[in-house]
């Protein structure tokens, strides 16, 4: 079982399905990289789930970028006066919490997550950094 310590690791995404699974296709922004800079292991003080057992949190932030000449971006305020990386796209970062099985092959293989708006992390708590 592979884990993650120590140093941020950079974990590349070619499809980010932990975000885009079961979301309406409303614009085109992207998840280029996460950033895992934490791991809980076991959190909520080693409490035994059912037959999944204990569970682990990894925290850290996801990068992305939107095209903000596509048409469903108009809506985001000032998006014509943000600055633009080299591809003409804006650049964007939010904090992320993953929550799994310490023992991955317990798991039922479904997801559970939250849009976090300004911060607010409803699903997981308070937000802790």
């Amino acid at each position: 079982m592979a884990r993650i310590f120590g140093t941020p690791r950079v974990v590349s995404l070619a499809v980010p399905l932990a975000f885009a699974r079961g979301m309406p296709a409303l614009a085109g922004a992207h998840i280029t990289r996460i950033e895992i800079t934490r791991v809980e292991s076991p959190t909520f003080e080693g409490t035994a789930f059912a037959d999944v057992g204990p569970y682990e949190k990894l925290v850290g932030r996801a990068f992305g970028d939107i095209d903000p000449n596509d048409p469903h971006n108009r809506t985001i305020p000032d998006i014509a006066l943000a600055p633009r990386n080299e591809r003409g796209m804006v650049e964007y970062s939010m904090d992320i919490h993953i929550l799994r099985p310490a023992y991955r092959f317990a798991g039922n293989r479904r997801i559970l997550f939250d849009i976090n708006n300004r911060g607010n992390n409803f699903s997981f708590g308070p937000r802790s950094s």
